[in-house]
């Protein structure tokens, strides 16, 4: 059996006019940003470490379980990933949303992301797809 991980990247949906929050450390966390938070070694490197380091579980695999996960989290000004959140995560598979988090904060510092060419505290969010198939091929 082979397994396929797609992960899509999208900007923090925004509601209403605010473009930041303040936190109770007082840190501001844009939500707008001109220029989002990357991986370090770009989305490709990403995608593979994400493929080479999920360790699905054995029940979501024998039923061949696709997973869907949205998780929202805080890209600080020195890379560091926080503050996750997930926003959808699939009821017949949550260890999926586990997995997803272990790997996140496992991952290499990122990029932040900047505001008028100044790097700052960011909400980032992530979809991964995880997609189980016998015909999959790299």
């Amino acid at each position: 059996m082979h397994l396929k991980i797609a992960m899509l990247f999208f900007a923090a949906v925004i509601v209403g006019s605010v473009h930041a929050q303040a936190t109770g450390s007082g840190k501001v966390i844009e939500t707008r940003v001109t220029e989002q938070a990357m991986p370090r070694n770009g989305m490709p490197a990403f995608y593979k470490y994400l493929d080479d380091s999920i360790q699905f579980p054995q029940r979501c695999l024998e039923l061949e379980l696709p997973g869907l996960i949205q998780l929202r989290f805080v890209v600080d000004t020195g890379g560091r990933i926080s503050q996750i959140k997930p926003i959808y995560e699939n009821s017949l598979c949550p260890e999926y949303t586990a997995q997803s988090i272990r790997l996140l904060l496992a991952s290499q510092p990122w990029i932040p992301g900047q505001k008028n060419g100044e790097v700052v505290n960011s909400y980032r969010n992530l979809l991964i797809r995880i997609c189980i198939s016998e015909d999959y091929e790299e």
